[in-house]
Order: C-alpha cells, then structure tokens, then sequence
C-alpha cells in the first residue's frame, strides 16, 4: 500500500483529470487507459494526461474495436472492459474512480497477481469503502469515487463533467440537482496530447 493523498491534493487532481478526459470525451475520444503511468503532474499542480496511445489505435484500427478485445490496464479496467464489451467514456471514469480510490486510501480498491482474479473482483465485488479506510475524507467525496467505480456503467455518472462537480460538491450526492461550479473556481484546464 502505498501513502494516501491529502485529501484536498486528491480532489484537485482527480478534478483536473476529470475535466481532460471530458474534453477527449468531447471529441469522441476514450482514453481506455487511465492509470497513475498516464497522469503527469507539473510543478504548479497541472495535470497533463499524455498516453492515448491505445485510443488512437483504437480509432486507427477498425478490428481492435471489436467486442472481445480486451484493452488497458486489468488494475484500473472498467468490468466492461474486461467482458471484451464496447466502452464509453464511463470506462475512463471507472479508471479514474479506481485512481482517485487510490489517491485517497492509499492502496487500490481491487488488486491480484492472477489477471482473472483481478478481472473477476472488478466485475462482482464491492470494494471496501472509502469512509472506513479514510476517516478524515468528506462523505461525499467517498460516495463519488464509488459511484464512478459501479459495476454498471448505466449505474456511473453521465459524464465525466459531472462526475467532477460531485468530486467537489459541498452538499450530498442524495441530491437530485447537478450543482454548476463557477468557471472562475475550476483549476485550469488540463493539456491533452492526442
């Protein structure tokens, strides 16, 4: 296991990566790859995500879309990744709620040496929560890093945009209005390297 994040370090990052992949997202693009490898941090905290290196050979090679291949990373892989089914943006956003898991416990959610192991706990079991691992991260911070991480994509936030907002929401997830955040208020956005 590794050292958790400060809790407010966590939510900055995990927002400035949010709002890359939506742009990509924005532009037809899934990274299918988000892992801590593929984020970069410059010295005044910005995030760069460099690797799409499989998205673009994802949209170069027309076989490698097909349902049945398996593509990214088995620790940070949606379950649907893993089935071999067509992804979305919720795939990234699966990665990146196992990455800010990560940042914020210290250890990810899921881990084995054996890849089907690792496969199978991705796609049935819960991992544990945040809240009990990490006393002092807000509820709803631990309830956002687990939504992004539901089994289901349908179950997933709609957008890589609102999974951001949630990441800062100051009131609870239960909800239903999507609370805008001031533009002024966001960190700037992050350089993505096609």
């Amino acid at each position: 296991a590794g050292t958790p994040l400060p809790v407010e370090r966590a939510v900055a990052l995990a927002m400035q990566i949010a709002d890359a992949l939506e742009a990509a997202h924005g532009r037809g693009i899934v990274h299918r790859d988000v892992k801590p490898a593929n984020i970069m941090v410059d010295a005044e905290e910005r995030v760069i995500l460099p690797d799409f290196g499989i998205s673009k050979a994802v949209r170069a090679t027309t076989h490698l879309t097909n349902t049945g291949m398996i593509i990214g990373t088995p620790t940070y892989m949606a379950p649907e990744q893993g089935r071999g089914q067509q992804v979305d943006g919720r795939a990234d956003q699966y990665a990146l709620g196992v990455v800010g898991y990560q940042m914020v416990a210290g250890d990810v959610p899921f881990d084995s040496d054996d890849v089907f192991a690792l496969m199978f706990k991705h796609m049935s079991e819960p991992p544990v929560p945040l809240a009990t691992l990490r006393s002092d991260a807000p509820a709803d911070l631990c309830r956002a890093i687990e939504r992004a991480l539901a089994k289901e994509p349908a179950d997933r936030f709609a957008s890589m945009e609102e999974f951001a907002a949630a990441l800062d929401r100051p009131t609870p997830l239960a909800a239903t209005a999507v609370i805008e955040r001031p533009v002024a208020a966001r960190p700037a956005r992050p350089a993505v390297t096609p």
